[in-house]
């Protein structure tokens, strides 16, 4: 089986770059600086679908995307990490940079109104700010030696 991309996960978000396991993408969502980890593995719906290798490298991932949104966020306070599961029967992770002054606090972002969408440029830069905050990062985080090999 082949690794697809939900449609709906692809609606509200676009590509920042590619990890061993995990894509990750840029939530459309100005309110809060927010992306999804996606491992790409075919009909992977819950955590206990994927391997425990594939859960240790997608463990290094989350923890380097989470410091990369602290890095690239001067205002965060907190990053939210979690798995809500039950809307898109995909495996992804939700890491966002949280702060008491946004708009949500201290409630969950998406059930506080529509997403705020930035413009396509805005989008853009934060995600090259994303890749090299990540690039840096990554001979640290280890993710790339779990698999024998450099990016």
């Amino acid at each position: 089986m082949t690794f697809a991309l939900d449609p709906e996960l692809e609606r509200i978000s676009s590509l920042v770059t590619s990890l061993p396991v995990s894509d990750v993408r840029l939530m459309h969502d100005a309110r809060v600086l927010w992306v999804m980890l996606i491992p790409r593995i075919a009909d992977a719906a819950e955590w206990h679908h994927i391997t425990s290798d594939e859960m240790a490298i997608h463990g290094r991932e989350i923890r380097l995307v989470s410091k990369t949104l602290e890095a690239v966020d001067g205002a965060s306070e907190v990053i939210n990490v979690g798995m809500f599961g039950h809307g898109v029967r995909q495996l992804h992770v939700h890491a966002a940079s949280r702060s008491s002054s946004d708009r949500s606090w201290p409630g969950i972002i998406f059930m506080t109104g529509p997403p705020e969408p930035r413009s396509q440029s805005e989008q853009d830069s934060l995600a090259e700010r994303l890749v090299e905050q990540i690039e840096r990062g990554r001979e640290e985080s280890g993710i790339d030696q779990d698999l024998g090999g450099s990016k």
